[in-house]
């Protein structure tokens, strides 16, 4: 019958007793239960025995249960809490007297994965018709793929006592079966794929409780000498190891291995997965194989003893799995399945990840045919090797051709801190370099185990920002260290150091932290440079230095080197400390820029007399320097006449700047002369704008007019709509002219309507 104790409570709160009267194989008995200080008490009462069981736990629900067993009559009490705990509490009579024998908790406890609990099973297992009371307990994982094993069972005897009893565990009759071989289908050694793992057994040598146990890691630690052996009396069957295939690769045998001390079983119960067989073994094998018909995807293997070794303790030295690539091609067969869609070859990459070098070479030696998704996976094999093997075949991804391989490699490598490897990789060239480059200039405090590496790279890719940058970050962190090589280091590479001192992206801060490396760096590299690019690296990074020995080389840059462009370079680095010397001579380099730079410096000295005569040069650039330089109106007024349009352009926009109204009929002249060019025209127009010169209306209207006939020249049109906007903001007779003129251009005048349009928007320069 069942009954709910929370009904009653409600009604009548505990500890007003609540009985249940049953019988048992012609006995008739009452379960009581009432409230107790330690939760709640169960009491049978059958004539004058009073046999009791406290529960740690306020029970809201139970059923009772009479039962004829095997062993005799019994009382089966199972309850409930509110808070989820199950009990069961079995009451018996033994030799005419009843009893408590036996309690447990029914629900799964203790963390996930490894949870137990106690279990009663009620079957008949002695084929007299009546259940036999088996008690034990479950753990959670330990049992055949699935389905639960009662652990550590006791049966419950006629003489009122639990007894331990060998349980059959292994598989039904009617599973297929087969007989191993003591002889190899083809591999040989230990399995390329060391993938399974077992977590638990029913019982262990000196331990036959599972609770207590340790998992059998013997049976997979590849060394055939520690062993796992049953833990029960009566030669092991029944006994059974769990554990897991941990990879996606479908296994194709099974080897067991025998161990000191402990023999293979005479039969056993297979269970991988959905499959099911099973396997006897020749008798005295301590080898022993069992080929499977086809390859089995499973996740969960289980082996059941079914008779143990006759002659002695049953146990197992190793259990191996072994897959398709054990039997032909090997290795080269597990790379071939890393280019596959989907999970399984990213399992296969962890798993090679385990080979250590082996997997490198051969993924070394299939790197061209595995395409990029094949080399990223190549990658992780690399980086779970932590030998020279593993970072080599980083640094081939690091140098790969596909970008996303090679910045999974370079992450890698910096990752295990081999930055003297992706040196090496940023010295070679391409956009791989460049990128090794940058990994290494935005490394987090890379250290370098040889500074020349980096040197090396700088030789080979002094051309390239990013591992300029790189080698100025590494040298600014460890200069001393990097000072040592400076002796034996190409005047290239020390070069190019020097200018990535300076480079721009390193920020202000960092650029002025670094100015003492920088002229140690670029006061050892310039005696010894001699190519014109390295020499042009030092005089770009020396400008704003003020070392002896720098302005001395600069100097004699200025007055000797046979390339304008370093001439050019080491007199913008001097700059003020140019002596009167060098600037004399740079005043007559043959070359116009590096004169107009010295024309520059002049005038920042006020030297009038160079100047006024770079002021006639016959290259327009140095006359539109001196005419900086002076930055007088009467210059302006005099270069508007200059024969070059960038001149006559620089000396109107130095008019505006300068506010010179006084130019106005100069500036208009040149708006109105059909031929002036558009830059010169711009300016003038911005003169006009920014002086807010009304008066100029008819120069406007003229520029209006000029672009708005008929096939006009599109500069020309651009200069006539900024003209047109700017006399309407000047408004009055500005305004009118240039509407006048812009609308008298027939079916070009459409164009200036959007203008037009607008004139209301616009704001006047008064």
């Amino acid at each position: 019958m069942s009954w709910c104790l929370a009904a009653v409570a409600a009604a009548q709160p505990v500890p007003v007793p609540v009985r249940s009267t049953v019988r048992a194989g012609g006995r008739a008995a009452t379960v009581v239960f009432e409230a107790d200080p330690g939760g709640t008490r169960v009491r049978l009462e059958a004539g004058a025995d009073r046999p009791e069981f406290v529960l740690a736990a306020t029970v809201t629900e139970a059923e009772v249960e009479g039962i004829e067993a095997s062993s005799g009559p019994v009382v089966l009490v199972r309850a409930a809490s509110g808070a989820g705990g199950r009990w069961a509490v079995v009451f018996a009579w033994a030799r005419g007297r009843a009893r408590w024998v036996w309690s447990g908790r029914l629900d799964l406890r203790g963390d996930a994965g490894e949870r137990s609990a106690d279990a009663l099973e009620l079957t008949d297992r002695t084929g007299d018709g009546r259940p036999d009371v088996v008690v034990g307990g479950i753990r959670e994982g330990l049992g055949r793929c699935g389905e639960p094993a009662l652990l550590a069972p006791r049966a419950l005897t006629s003489a009122g006592e639990l007894r331990p009893v060998e349980l059959r565990r292994g598989l039904p009759e009617g599973v297929p079966s087969r007989e191993a071989s003591s002889v190899s289908p083809g591999p040989s050694g230990e399995p390329l794929l060391r993938a399974l793992r077992f977590s638990a057994a029913s019982s262990t040598a000196g331990e036959s409780d599972p609770r207590f146990g340790s998992p059998p890691r013997a049976l997979t630690d590849g060394e055939p000498t520690t062993v796992w052996a049953e833990g029960r009396p009566g030669g092991g069957a029944g006994e059974l190891v769990v554990g897991r295939w941990e990879s996606e690769t479908p296994v194709r045998a099974l080897r067991l291995r025998a161990g000191p001390g402990v023999g293979l079983p005479r039969a056993l119960s297979l269970v991988l997965g959905a499959h099911e067989e099973r396997v006897t073994v020749p008798e005295g094998a301590a080898d022993a194989w069992v080929l499977f018909d086809a390859p089995i995807e499973a996740a969960c293997v289980a082996l059941v003893i079914d008779e143990g070794d006759p002659g002695g303790v049953t146990g197992f030295g190793e259990l191996s799995l072994y897959t398709e690539p054990d039997f032909g091609r090997g290795l080269d067969a597990l790379v071939d399945e890393l280019v596959a869609e989907g999970p399984r070859g990213d399992d296969l990459a962890g798993w090679l990840g385990r080979l250590g070098e082996p997997a490198c070479t051969a993924l070394d030696a299939s790197w061209e045919r595995l395409g990029p998704l094949g080399r990223l996976r190549a990658l992780r094999v690399a980086a779970a090797v932590r030998t020279d093997a593993g970072t080599a075949l980083l640094a081939r991804g690091a140098a790969d051709g596909a970008a996303e391989v090679r910045e999974a490699a370079l992450e890698r490598l910096s990752a295990r801190g081999a930055f003297d490897v992706v040196a090496s990789v940023a010295g070679g060239t391409g956009e791989a370099a460049e990128e090794a480059a940058w990994t290494l200039a935005q490394a987090d405090a890379p250290q370098l185990t040889q500074p020349g590496s980096l040197l090396d790279a700088l030789d080979a890719g002094a051309s390239r920002p990013g591992l300029r940058a790189a080698a100025a970050r590494i040298a600014a962190r460890d200069g001393t260290g990097l000072e040592t090589f400076f002796a034996d280091a190409t005047p290239r590479a020390l070069a190019a150091l020097a200018l990535g001192l300076t480079e721009e992206r390193l920020g202000v801060r960092e650029r002025e932290a670094r100015r003492a490396l920088l002229e140690r760096v670029a006061s050892a590299a310039a005696p010894r440079a001699s190519e014109f690019e390295d020499r042009f690296r030092l005089a770009r990074a020396a400008r704003g230095l003020a070392a002896p020995v720098l302005d001395g080389w600069l100097a004699e840059q200025v007055r000797s080197a046979g390339e304008w462009m370093q001439r050019d370079a080491a007199l913008e680095a001097l700059g003020g400390r140019a002596d009167a010397g060098v600037l004399a001579h740079a005043l007559a380099d043959p070359y116009p820029r590096v004169r107009a730079r010295a024309v520059a410096l002049a005038g920042a000295r006020g030297d009038r007399a160079a100047i006024d005569a770079a002021a006639r040069d016959g290259w327009p650039m140095v006359r539109l320097a001196a005419l900086l330089a002076l930055g007088e109106a009467g210059a302006a007024r005099a270069a508007l006449d200059d024969d070059v349009a960038l001149v006559r352009a620089a000396a109107i926009e130095l008019l505006t700047r300068l506010g010179e109204r006084g130019a106005r009929e100069a500036v208009e002249a040149r708006l109105t002369d059909r031929e002036e060019w558009p830059e010169v025209v711009r300016a003038g127009l911005s003169y006009v704008e920014a002086l807010c010169l009304e008066a100029s209306g008819p120069a406007l209207a003229a520029v209006v007019r000029r672009g708005a006939r008929e096939g006009a020249w599109a500069p020309d049109v651009d200069s006539a709509l900024a003209a047109l906007a700017i006399a309407l903001r000047l408004g009055g007779e500005a305004a009118a002219l240039a509407e006048e003129a812009a609308r008298s251009g027939g079916a070009s005048a459409a164009s200036f309507e959007p203008v037009l349009s607008r004139r209301d928007g616009f704001t006047s320069c008064r």
